[in-house]
Parts: C-alpha cells; structure tokens; sequence
C-alpha cells in the first residue's frame, strides 16, 4: 500500500540534520549523507561521504557522526536529527520506545 512521506520542519529557532547511510551488500560498499534545513525547509548545506567497507548499522552511525560533526564545526547547537534506522536510535537512547 502507498505511503506518503513528508517532511517535517523543527520548531523556529532550531535546524534540522536529516541524514541516510546505506550499502550495496552487508557488508559492502557504504556510503552516507544528509541534510541541514532551516524550519522554512530552506537548505543551509548538504554533505556526503564514502565510508569503504562497512555494514548497514555503521554505514547509518557513520552518516549521523558526520553530520553532527558539522553542525558543531559550525557551530549550530540546537539541531533537531531525523533517520530512518530505529536501531541506531535503540543504540542512542537505550530503548525501543520512539517519542
């Protein structure tokens, strides 16, 4: 069955990092990027990155790394993330249950 996906802005005054990793095998070739939009949904920078070898699971941690780097790099504190991994967020938060 179809589903429609949207995005959804942070609240005013914050960004959002969307970011993405994936393979071809796993493990296989990885690679990941992502997103940097202000609430309007306005783009302020986009990034990706080859990672070689990895897994699913690393190729999503290492995309999330990434962005955050940059947004610290730059400076930007208050960054809402959004990924589609529930494990990455299962790794994070310690739990399964998602807010």
């Amino acid at each position: 069955m179809p589903m429609t996906i949207f995005w959804s802005p942070p609240i005013a005054g914050t960004l959002k990092l969307n970011v993405d990793g994936s393979t071809i095998g796993n493990p296989g070739l990885a690679g990941g990027g992502g997103l940097i939009r202000r609430p309007d949904g306005s783009l302020i920078t986009s990034f990706v990155n080859a990672f070689g070898i990895k897994n699913n699971l690393e190729a999503e941690i290492l995309s999330l790394i990434v962005g955050l780097k940059l947004c610290l790099a730059k400076g930007w504190k208050d960054v809402w993330v959004e990924m589609d991994s529930l494990t990455v967020y299962q790794i994070i938060c310690g739990s399964s249950h998602i807010p």
